[in-house]
């Protein structure tokens, strides 16, 4: 079967024997990236901090955190293409210095996902937990919520990978129509309402009422890097990848430029939505506050979902 497979006879340079299933193509790495970086998770999470730093221009931090963020994307791209290994922080990073750093850096990488995955399914549970109401969106039942999302989780990996980049590409599909209906129709509705665009430079901080400082900018500019990140995890599932020379890279670098494209795009419509800067910058919550705004309250379980 080795032979007949060039992707398994690669996998024996490395000193590996293929085991695990080729399933992902071209679209399934693109979408455990994309999903990974998830930026419109980012976007709500940290909307707030930036809009507050430099005003309507958050858009513009964003795309400035995408291309200072391409330049690492890249590198691991390239880095794909020569060790195309599942573990690919271990793998790297072991033929790269010794593998005692890789070691290091394949527990730092453990611990990363140990830690995050939680609370990614606490943050779900806890939006879960407030549509249900009742004790649900109490502590124990987002407790017990949370321990449903990772058991659910779990069910669906240990079916294999192939179900699991099924249902993945399904909520990136999701994730893709629905954030651009809703930019678009962010957008539809400010420009209806004679919304300017130079809202999308105005910088103006909200403490200090003027442009924002370069210590405002450098600190928006934290948004990309958190919103902006998790793009090489096509690369561990590079053994699991039909040709993953050609089709790893390439769904590091797409995933990243789509990522943020739709987040300029979403920021765009919601700045130009914006109906007062300054009080909209003194809310507690400015992006749901000018969501609801727009669109009226009956229409926001939908627009969250």
């Amino acid at each position: 079967m080795n032979s007949e497979n060039p992707d398994s006879r690669e996998l024996e340079q490395f000193g590996y024997r293929q085991q695990l299933r080729r399933s992902m193509g071209h679209f399934s790495s693109f979408a455990v990236a994309f999903s990974l970086i998830s930026v419109f998770t980012g976007v709500f999470a940290n909307f707030g901090h930036g809009f507050r730093q430099v005003g309507g221009a958050f858009g513009l931090v964003l795309v400035g955190g995408a291309g200072r963020q391409m330049l690492l994307a890249l590198l691991l791209a390239e880095l794909s293409t020569r060790f195309p290994l599942s573990g690919y922080g271990y793998q790297w990073s072991s033929r790269l210095v010794n593998p005692h750093f890789g070691f290091f850096v394949g527990w730092l990488l453990t611990l990363q996902f140990l830690t995050g995955f939680p609370g990614v399914c606490a943050t779900l549970a806890a939006q879960a937990g407030g549509w249900l109401g009742g004790r649900w969106a109490e502590p124990s039942g987002v407790v017990a919520l949370t321990l449903g999302v990772i058991a659910i989780t779990a069910l669906v990996h240990l079916f294999g990978i192939r179900l699991a980049s099924h249902v993945n590409n399904v909520g990136v599909w999701t994730e893709l129509i629905g954030v651009t209906v809703i930019s678009l129709a962010l957008i539809g509705i400010a420009l209806a309402h004679q919304a300017s665009p130079k809202i999308l430079v105005n910088s103006t901080n909200a403490a200090t009422a003027q442009p924002a400082s370069l210590g405002a900018w450098a600190l928006s500019l934290l948004v990309g890097a958190w919103c902006l990140t998790g793009f090489e995890a096509a690369a561990d599932l590079a053994e699991e990848t039909h040709q993953p020379r050609r089709v790893v890279p390439r769904a590091i670098v797409l995933s990243l430029l789509s990522s943020g494209l739709a987040g300029f795009l979403f920021l765009s419509g919601v700045m130009l939505a914006v109906r007062n800067v300054p009080l909209a910058q003194r809310d507690g919550n400015p992006l749901l506050s000018t969501l609801e705004q727009t669109f009226g309250a009956g229409w926001m379980p939908p627009v969250l979902w």
